[in-house]
Order: structure tokens, then sequence, then C-alpha cells
């Protein structure tokens, strides 16, 4: 299984932190996902998303670009503060070849970080800017491409 992890693009500021739209940036950000996924003739069999609206809008821009057909699931297990393991857990029910997530930080760190410690041999390839034990460093827009076999991370790249 390949799952693409997608960090939302830039927010404008806001009140109430889960009703934030995304930036003009945070659009064009999502659009060059979209853009790189489809150059790379990637196919989503299904797109999860964080219940924030940043994070759907990143969703639904880059489904857009890519020509994904499907509904996009908003999933709870996607917030921020949630825990990691329970959206690996999941996805490893599914049976699918290639998921994307769009989440947050330091959601997504964390189970970078925490995943590829845990599961780290020789056969694992970790390619990271910038990372420490406790959370990958994730930028605003960034894709990653986390390759599992029989439940264990075997590579994990970012892409941009």
């Amino acid at each position: 299984m390949e799952i693409y992890i997608v960090r939302h693009g830039d927010a404008s500021e806001g009140d109430i932190d889960e009703l934030r739209e995304l930036s003009k940036k945070g659009k064009k950000q999502a659009k060059k996902v979209g853009k790189i996924l489809k150059n790379l003739d990637v196919k989503m069999d299904e797109i999860f998303s964080s219940p924030l609206t940043r994070a759907i809008q990143t969703a639904e821009i880059i489904a857009k670009e890519t020509d994904f057909k499907n509904e996009i699931k908003i999933n709870d297990l996607l917030n921020p503060l949630s825990n990691p393991d329970e959206i690996l857990n999941h996805l490893n029910y599914l049976n699918k070849d290639k998921i994307l997530i769009v989440g947050h930080q330091p959601f997504l760190g964390k189970m970078l970080a925490f995943q590829t410690r845990l599961e780290y041999t020789k056969e694992v390839s970790v390619k990271f800017i910038k990372s420490d034990e406790e959370c990958v460093d994730l930028k605003k827009g960034c894709l990653c491409k986390v390759e599992i076999t029989n439940g264990k991370f075997k590579k994990v790249e970012q892409i941009i």
C-alpha cells in the first residue's frame, strides 16, 4: 500500500480554528500537490481529510487536479491532536493500493516520526529534510509518500 500524506495548505487567520479557510497561497500549494500527483500518474483509491475546513479544501483541490471522482471521506481520526495509531490501523484494514490523507501538524509529523522509529530496519528508507525523534517537520503544502508492506513502513520520502 502507498499512503500519500499532505499537510493542508497555508490558511487565512480566523477566530475559530476549525473554520479557517485556505489562503490564496494555500490554494496554490494544494494545486501544486495535485499537479505533481497527476504528473506522477498516481490514481488514488481513497482520499481522507481531517474535518477542519482548510484540510477539506486542500483535499478538494487535489481531487480536482487528479480527476478523482469518488467522495472525499472526512475522518475525525485526522484531527490535529488525534492518536496516529488509530488512523494507521483504519487504513491497514481498507485493503487499498493508494490512499491520500490530508491533515495537520503535529499529528502527521508525530505519526511519521513514531512509525519510522518503531519500524526502522535496514530495509526502511527514510528521506526527510528535517526531523527529530518526536516529530517530522512537515511544512504547509508538503507531500510525502509512505510505502507499507505487511503493516510496516518500508519507505518514507518527502516529495515536496
